[in-house]
């Protein structure tokens, strides 16, 4: 799926963001997959960002046409918010892993999918504690196009609980879930 979506893609500019690129993983050897890929039959050169932050944000200033990175060193490269354009694919595999609106990789990813409209993500989990889980990549892929306290207002079900004498909200369920299944 990944191989159709790269080859698809409308525009040259592309990021890649994957499950991992360091080199004693299993996911470099995906990495190297793509990378070659991309080479030998898009005839488009990549750049495995996996030197630390420093390095990848001077590799981005040199300005190849392609790179993929993982996750958890994509939102430490502040030179991908300034390289990705409206003429730029971005491609999340494993897209699970931005399913926090809080976290600082889905924070990131939220601020990439403002600059481009060519974003796609890839999951075989897109859920793994409910519906919430679903919010940041519909967010990020622009099928929702709504804060999440609009989300959480319209979908998520809260008690109210208590511990230690402090008040905090618990979600409890969902509503309007034949809806949310449309969407999704």
């Amino acid at each position: 799926k990944m191989r159709k979506l790269l080859k698809y893609s409308p525009y040259y500019y592309m990021v890649v963001i994957n499950i991992s690129t360091r080199d004693y993983d299993l996911g470099f050897k995906e990495s190297n997959k793509i990378g070659s890929y991309l080479r030998n039959n898009l005839n488009r050169e990549s750049i495995i960002l996996n030197k630390g932050s420093k390095k990848n944000n001077e590799l981005v200033q040199e300005n190849h046409n392609c790179y993929i990175i993982n996750f958890e060193s994509a939102w430490r490269c502040e030179e991908l918010l300034k390289w990705v354009d409206k003429d730029t694919t971005i491609l999340i595999d494993e897209s699970q892993k931005i399913k926090s609106h809080t976290s600082k990789i889905g924070k990131f990813c939220q601020k990439l999918a403002k600059k481009t409209e060519y974003k796609y993500i890839l999951t075989g989990t897109p859920q793994s504690t409910g519906y919430v889980d679903y919010y940041n990549q519909l967010f990020f892929t622009d099928t929702l196009k709504m804060s999440y306290k609009q989300f959480s207002d319209r979908y998520c079900v809260y008690d109210v609980m208590k511990y230690n004498g402090f008040p905090f909200k618990q979600l409890v369920g969902y509503r309007n879930t034949k809806e949310l299944d449309q969407i999704i």
